[in-house]
This record gives C-alpha cells, structure tokens and sequence, in this order.
C-alpha cells in the first residue's frame, strides 16, 4: 500500500475527528463533574471561579520510594 498524499489527509481528518470526539467527550465529563475527587475545592461565582486540586495533586503521587535508589 502506497502512502501518498492522499492518504496523509485521510489519516488527518481521521485524527481531527477523534480528538474532536475525545474534546466532547471530557467536556461533558467535566460538566457532570466526573472529573473531580472529593477532596478539590471550587470556589466563585457568575463572574469569577478558583479551582484548587488538592486531591489531583496527592493523587499522582504513587511512590516516594520510587525516586530513590537504595545501592
């Protein structure tokens, strides 16, 4: 099978289209608020809003250990 141009622009619009749908996708996620642990904090109002991710942040911690290397 040749890849040409024609068949770049197909992968593209291919591509475009599943980025679009993964775009969708967590928008509607992070309306439902899905997305966000119990211990994330938001405050605000019409106009103005914080948002403050206390529990995404402990959360990516798997590990200590693992950033140190016993010789």
């Amino acid at each position: 099978m040749e890849f040409g141009p024609q068949q770049l622009g197909k992968w593209l619009i291919s591509a475009g289209i599943i980025i679009a749908l993964l775009g969708g996708v967590v928008m509607i996620l992070g309306r439902t608020g899905l997305l966000k642990l119990p211990g994330d904090f938001e405050f605000g109002s019409k106009n103005w809003r914080i948002y403050i991710p206390i529990a995404k942040l402990y959360s990516n911690f798997d590990c200590p250990d693992r950033y140190f290397m016993a010789y």
